[in-house]
């Protein structure tokens, strides 16, 4: 993986997370997360709620509630 904001190699994710923190501290690793790795829509539940940002490797909850998650589920 490639530090897009200094261009270092990384390994793996851990390392990533790892060389942003040391290296790039103006950055949170959801700051980071945001500006060069969130697709279109994801951090929106279904109900046009914004959802929790969970950590790096897993990005934003798919819904806001335990309610639009039965919703999302029952939809698919």
């Amino acid at each position: 993986m490639m530090c897009e904001i200094c261009n270092h190699e990384c390994k793996n994710t851990k390392s990533l997370v790892t060389h942003i923190v040391a290296k790039h501290p103006e950055y949170s690793t959801k700051k980071y997360y945001d500006s060069y790795f969130k697709k279109t829509g994801e951090g929106i539940c279904i109900c046009g709620n914004e959802t929790k940002y969970i950590n790096f490797s897993n990005g934003y909850s798919p819904a806001c509630s335990r309610s639009c998650d039965i919703k999302k589920s029952e939809r698919k």
